[in-house]
């Protein structure tokens, strides 16, 4: 039988096709093959997690002629904060090692349980913080503090008894904050360490109202703990707040503009 030149041609082509696909695995890797490849460089070049940082306990000066609170109520509520220092270090530390595959449902995930769980026990421990540090009798409310609550309240009796009656009014916290957007001293309440936190706002004056704070020495008389308390505020931490978290910045902006 004679080939003719078309028939061979075909048949050239055949096996030219043939030897390719035999040895496409040697020289052209497939796409599962490449995709595995980068996302195994991505995965191994980059870290998505935030490297955790030891979080330590403060000290506080819990003399009993200090405040108006009892060693025995001070020392049960310093156990508590060092509860939530404790809590915040360990959820760090599971965060900077856990699997964010699962991370997509706004359900349950451990991701977002221990996100959650993350504000609480950060603002657990700085809340804490903030109010033992302007806790102590015998001092004097400065100027600087003055001249903004009277700005901002008309006098000090008007301000007192608006910090007073949110304090009476949360289940939380009753904090006097420096707004930054509308350059004001304003009183908010917090009903949990994690829940109705103002934003673009500076923590001035730190008021815990949870019963834990005061049960020990005041049963569940919030009222008089609270009228006890305004006599221990630290005038001079509250001062010193307002001058290096506010004024500061206030004043580094004028000299900016000053000096252009």
């Amino acid at each position: 039988m004679i080939m003719n030149k078309k028939n061979f041609y075909l048949i050239c082509l055949v096996i030219i096709g043939a030897i390719a696909i035999a040895t496409m695995p040697l020289w052209l890797p497939s796409r599962s093959t490449a995709l595995h490849s980068h996302l195994a460089n991505s995965t191994a070049t980059t870290d998505t997690h935030i490297k955790p940082i030891a979080h330590k306990v403060e000290s506080f000066d819990f003399s009993i002629d200090k405040t108006s609170l009892t060693q025995n109520q001070l020392d049960q509520h310093k156990k508590l904060y060092e509860g939530y220092v404790a809590k915040w270090n360990e959820i760090e530390q599971k965060l900077a090692s856990i699997d964010t595959t699962d991370a997509n449902n706004i359900t349950y995930s451990i991701f977002r349980s221990l996100k959650l769980a993350e504000t609480f026990a950060k603002n657990g421990s700085l809340l804490h913080e903030l109010y033992f540090e302007n806790l102590k009798q015998g001092t004097t409310m400065g100027p600087k503090t003055q001249d903004m609550l009277i700005k901002n309240y008309g006098s000090i009796d008007n301000f007192k008894k608006d910090l007073i009656a949110c304090a009476r009014s949360c289940r939380g916290w009753a904090i006097t904050f420096y707004a930054i957007d509308t350059k004001r001293l304003h009183n908010f309440i917090l009903e949990a360490h994690n829940e109705t936190v103002p934003l673009l706002s500076i923590p001035i004056i730190v008021i815990d109202v949870y019963e834990h704070a005061y049960m020990i020495d005041y049963g569940i008389d919030r009222a008089k703990y609270l009228h006890e308390l305004w006599g221990s505020i630290n005038w001079d931490v509250v001062e010193k707040r307002i001058i290096d978290w506010v004024l500061a910045k206030d004043l580094a902006k004028q000299e900016k503009l000053v000096s252009k």
